[in-house]
């Protein structure tokens, strides 16, 4: 009968054991290494991530005003923010500098943000001086008209004026007006208890075939116009009242081919000035962690 012998395990020698160990800890000291540069970086992009979040919404915030309109506290001019920061006017004008602190949750000062980090906010609106315009109306539409005839109130006496040179103007009081248009194109403008020109002018060419009457807030009358177009063409009138007005004129045609506008005189396409926005948010250390920038057209009073 044969003899089963069984084999003895072997454990593991001390030098075995101290190679092994030696093994290990070269490898967990990179390893280590690794996981705290992984850890050091997610924190590092949350910090970014948290600061874009704060200068987009303060970018946002700037872009969202279409007009301005500045506080004056002992010389200084400024307008403030939702959060009461302040963006203050330099002595040129052209320029607006804002420089506070922000959480993710708004001003630092408010409790439930008192753990969280805190981001410092500089803010520039700058003018584009390249860009610059001024509101237009329906009335700056009829600037090709021919002639135009201001009917207003001034010290006190109503009149009508040729725009084109205020000196030829007449007070008006409760008579009726004849307006005449003649070939080559004049222009005469009767009383009609007076057949002498009260404004008489003559148009240089290109010649358009439009009138424009404006009636100001000031004027006052209630009048009556006759029409007369003595040429071959016909003669478009314009008639633009300024909002407010208490006078009125009464048009109607006696002669000759004329068509009638009437409308109220209404600002449109108003255009503001081109304002350059520029947002940069940094850490104490003064690193930058966040820049954006827009342009939007503001208007500023």
């Amino acid at each position: 009968m044969k003899n089963n012998k069984l084999k003895a395990k072997k454990g593991m020698t001390l030098i075995e054991v101290i190679i092994s160990v030696t093994l290990l800890s070269i490898l967990i000291v990179p390893l280590s290494g690794l996981v705290m540069s992984s850890l050091k970086n997610n924190k590092d992009s949350e910090y970014r991530q948290k600061a874009s979040y704060v200068g987009q919404k303060v970018l946002e915030e700037l872009k969202a005003y279409d007009k301005i309109i500045l506080r004056n506290d002992a010389g200084e001019r400024y307008f403030q923010l939702l959060d009461g920061d302040k963006i203050v006017k330099d002595l040129t004008g052209n320029t607006f500098v804002g420089d506070f602190e922000r959480t993710i949750y708004g001003s630092p000062l408010e409790p439930e943000s008192s753990n969280e980090r805190i981001y410092k906010v500089n803010v520039e609106i700058q003018k584009d001086i390249n860009f610059q315009y001024d509101d237009n109306n329906n009335l700056s539409e009829y600037n090709n008209a021919d002639f135009r005839l201001n009917f207003l109130k001034e010290n006190g006496v109503d009149k009508i004026q040729l725009a084109s040179n205020i000196a030829n103007s007449s007070s008006i009081d409760n008579e009726d007006i004849m307006i005449e248009l003649s070939n080559n194109l004049n222009l005469k403008v009767y009383k009609k208890n007076n057949k002498s020109p009260i404004i008489d002018n003559t148009k240089v060419a290109p010649i358009n075939n439009k009138l424009l009457l404006y009636l100001d807030s000031t004027y006052t009358k209630n009048t009556n116009i006759e029409i007369k177009n003595d040429t071959s063409n016909t003669i478009e009138i314009y008639l633009i009242k300024n909002k407010g007005t208490l006078g009125k004129l009464n048009l109607y045609s006696s002669k000759g081919k004329i068509i009638l506008y009437e409308e109220n005189e209404v600002d449109k396409n108003q255009i503001a000035n081109m304002y350059n926005y520029k947002v940069t948010v940094k850490d104490n250390d003064e690193n930058i962690l966040f820049e954006g920038s827009s342009s939007k057209n503001l208007y500023i009073e």
